[in-house]
């Protein structure tokens, strides 16, 4: 039966259908998708890890997201990289495949000739192949650890967003977004850091997010110097230690 529920197969990725039984699967995982959406399609990255407590809200794809993380945008992509803690609001996408900008021509005539272009040079008894060669899909954003997302926001591919980073609503993020930035704008600039250089550098010597959450719920979230002198002491006493995640991929759960 479950074979049957694997709609499509690569190397890299595959589609599944959702039943009853594999959200029941998820569920118990922890990994919480949309209800009422028995029967849809959704994708995934062939070896993702399954990580617990996390939540997509809407959408097909599930990334390679990260524990304690959720998303409410629909157009994430299923190469995408979301690290931990991470709060992704609605509307947020990728954009599209980019075209070359420094060569004469931008149509992608020159590097990846769709059905029209292709009729033509057989119609004008030249080869139809590619005369150039151009990486227009690029990698997939990562996103880093305790990143806020604001709604609508557009992420260039190939970017970068640092742990702690924050970017504002409709932004237009194009370059890489350091850790602890607030950004904001089209295209999205550096309004602030989120703290001084030398929390900054606490928080990325600590790296909160490889805890798991119940064991410092009470270190004092809304008090940073308290928390991380809390957190600090407890990790140099090895009272909490790294939460690492072993599970099954999303495939294997697919495929029980």
């Amino acid at each position: 039966m479950s074979r049957d529920m694997i709609v499509q197969e690569a190397d890299t990725w595959f589609g599944f259908r959702r039943t009853a039984e594999i959200d029941g699967r998820l569920r118990r995982s922890r990994v919480f998708l949309p209800d009422n959406a028995a029967g849809e399609e959704w994708f995934a990255p062939r070896r993702y890890g399954v990580q617990p407590y996390v939540s997509l809200h809407c959408g097909h794809h599930v990334p390679n997201i990260g524990s304690f993380s959720y998303s409410y945008s629909a157009n994430l992509d299923w190469g995408m990289t979301i690290g931990r803690y991470c709060s992704i609001a609605a509307g947020v996408a990728v954009l599209g495949p980019e075209h070359p900008t420094r060569w004469a021509v931008t149509s992608d005539m020159a590097y990846a000739p769709n059905d029209f272009v292709t009729a033509a040079r057989r119609d004008g008894g030249v080869t139809v192949e590619s005369p150039c060669g151009f990486d227009a899909a690029r990698t997939m954003p990562v996103i880093g650890n305790d990143v806020w997302i604001g709604n609508d926001v557009r992420l260039k591919r190939g970017v970068t967003i640092g742990d702690g980073a924050i970017i504002g609503a409709c932004s237009l993020v194009t370059k890489d977004v350091p850790p602890y930035a607030i950004v904001g704008g089209v295209p999205a600039r550096l309004i602030r850091y989120r703290f001084d250089e030398r929390m900054i550098e606490r928080f990325m010597a600590l790296r909160w997010w490889n805890y798991f959450e119940p064991k410092f719920r009470d270190f004092g979230y809304d008090k940073p110097e308290r928390f991380l002198d809390v957190f600090e002491n407890a990790v140099a006493a090895e009272r909490i230690r790294p939460w690492h995640v072993e599970g099954p991929t999303l495939y294997d759960l697919v495929m029980v």
